[in-house]
């Protein structure tokens, strides 16, 4: 069955928007017109941007030509910036997957933490290993270090792994305070991955109801819907 006169991904993101911002409260209009900016700049059809820039100016009072140069700006410090940026993140995350995994290791409740709070770990070779530990505390009810190293030997890459967050060196106590940061750390990186995951889905998409569609999904975990 064919949708007559399918509405088109950026016409959806202005409606959609509304719904998710006050644009009576500048503060939500300046956060409504920066995520629209950011949409507008995938736009590859010159005449649709052009109308999407028009229709953002009307609905927000801005100056068209103020539009554009935030859509065109290119700041090579700022991407420089960016990328450094991203490799402290990026530094953060592992840590933040060892140092889980590390305390996995010596608590249970860490374990019950993570099952409960986290899908699953960003980098393929800390996930499994995790996994490894749930499945040792589900098939045993508890968590031995020397065990558990005994039941991964056979895997040379897991083993190694496992000896290298060992030889951390932690401090086995810890505030629960700090696991939640970890968790949350990850969470979040999921988050952006799954957003951007699908922003390129809609960016190579020829459907508009696909991009409508991959649109909502990215507004429902932006809200926290997942």
């Amino acid at each position: 069955h064919k949708v007559e006169n399918p509405i088109s991904y950026i016409d959806f993101k202005f409606n959609y928007l509304k719904e998710m911002y006050n644009l009576n409260d500048s503060v939500e209009m300046a956060k409504y017109a920066n995520e629209l900016i950011e949409d507008i700049k995938i736009i590859n059809n010159d005449t649709e941007r052009e109308i999407a820039i028009s229709k953002l100016s009307k609905i927000s009072s801005l100056d068209i030509s103020f539009i554009k140069d935030k859509i065109n700006k290119k700041d090579k410090i700022k991407e420089v910036k960016i990328e450094k940026k991203e490799k402290v993140k990026n530094n953060y995350i592992k840590e933040a997957e060892e140092k889980l995994i590390y305390y996995m290791l010596m608590d249970k409740n860490v374990i019950l933490m993570y099952k409960k709070k986290i899908q699953h770990m960003p980098d393929f070779k800390y996930r499994n290993l995790a996994n490894e530990i749930r499945f040792f505390y589900d098939d045993y009810g508890y968590i031995n270090i020397s065990e558990f190293m005994n039941s991964v030997i056979s895997d040379l890459e897991k083993y190694n792994l496992l000896s290298d967050i060992l030889s951390l060196n932690l401090n086995e106590k810890y505030k629960v305070e700090e696991i939640e940061e970890y968790i949350k750390a990850i969470n979040d990186f999921n988050v952006i991955n799954n957003i951007n995951s699908l922003k390129n889905k809609a960016l190579n998409s020829n459907s508009n109801k696909d991009k409508a569609k991959l649109a909502e999904e990215i507004l429902k975990i932006r809200k926290g819907e997942y």
